[in-house]
């Protein structure tokens, strides 16, 4: 079940000109959970053929956003203060998942920890994502 702020922020995202040109499909959320999906295509390789890893760094980011969303009422903002992305193995083709857990929402902090599988359910990348939480600004509303 979503939250109302995880369904604006879903909203918002399918119009990111990002999120189209890398393919991003959501997958499940649930509270304190979300999970989003990527075809490994050309435009997200690197010159030896694999997953660029500023690759795995966006998509830790935007797994964590929907996750934090379920956990979030719709009068707040929450920016990433701080993101670290451990790369275990590459990908060259099929799919990414990405899954995302909130391990801790506290009253300006948030914590995130988000890890990306192939499509055979292979670990290849572990990050932890941090969120500042901020009054929504006007902008917004």
């Amino acid at each position: 079940m979503q939250s109302d702020n995880t369904t604006y922020v879903i909203q918002l995202a399918k119009d990111v000109p990002l999120h189209k040109f890398l393919g991003i499909e959501l997958g499940e959320f649930y509270k304190g959970y979300g999970e989003l999906r990527v075809p490994v295509t050309e435009n997200l390789l690197n010159i030896a053929g694999a997953v660029h890893g500023g690759i795995y760094y966006i998509l830790c980011d935007v797994a964590a956003t929907y996750a934090f969303s379920t956990v979030m009422d719709s009068y707040t903002f929450y920016v990433t203060h701080d993101i670290n992305v451990s790369i275990l193995g590459p990908a060259f083709s099929g799919q990414l998942i990405a899954r995302a857990n909130v391990i801790k929402a506290g009253k300006r902090l948030g914590f995130v920890e988000c890890k990306i599988f192939d499509a055979e359910d292979n670990l290849l990348v572990v990050g932890r994502v941090t969120k500042t939480i901020l009054p929504k600004p006007e902008t917004l509303k």
